[in-house]
């Protein structure tokens, strides 16, 4: 039998962004390019680093020396909507700051399914209990609900300033006792409504 000219074109044709190939019957769509390409970071000079930490409300009345150290362990990281930044069990990579975007840390309960922990945006922090706790796994799950621009502090390495710079230890420690225990009070105020509603 004959083949017409449609018959003897590529499978793959080059003027074509997506072909179509047939395999038992059943098409087999082929992507000649990713569906979506992250787009690299420029690298942060330490004077862009030191200023965006010193807007970062954790970092507010550090001295400028202090900054200048954080921002030498700091990296940017940059997420899509919808992508996870870590769940839990994950190894603790740090302390992560939003500078752009909205981030939900999760949980999952059983018999009732994800439910949202905290809702951070810019300038907010997660991830400080790897510093205190030296369990190094996450203990929940972080997301970016819109795309996510954040800094990364590494733990092994703030840990390794903080053991030197005493004073910044002591500063950025009674910072992250007050907000656990602020978190700690939010979540106890949740549990108790739900132990309201519950009853009716």
């Amino acid at each position: 039998m004959g083949m017409g000219p449609d018959d003897r074109r590529p499978p793959n044709d080059a003027g074509d962004d997506d072909a179509t190939r047939s395999r038992a019957g059943v098409p087999i769509v082929l992507l000649s390019r990713p569906v979506s390409t992250p787009n690299p970071l420029p690298p942060i000079s330490e004077a862009r680093m030191v200023d965006a930490l010193g807007r970062i409300p954790l970092f507010d009345g550090l001295t400028a020396p202090q900054l200048a150290r954080l921002a030498r362990i700091a990296s940017e990281r940059l997420y899509g909507s919808g992508e996870a930044i870590f769940r839990i069990g994950d190894p603790s990579e740090g302390l992560f700051i939003v500078l752009e975007g909205t981030v939900k840390i999760t949980r999952e309960i059983a018999d009732v399914g994800d439910e949202t922990l905290a809702v951070l945006r810019t300038g907010q922090h997660f991830g400080e209990m790897s510093l205190i706790d030296d369990a190094a796994t996450r203990s929940a799950n972080a997301s970016a609900h819109h795309r996510v621009r954040a800094l990364l502090l590494p733990r092994r390495d703030l840990r390794d300033l903080m053991f030197v710079d005493r004073e910044l230890a002591n500063e950025l420690l009674w910072r992250f006792v007050r907000l656990l225990t602020r978190r700690v009070r939010e979540a106890n105020d949740r549990l108790a409504m739900l132990s309201a509603s519950s009853r009716f």
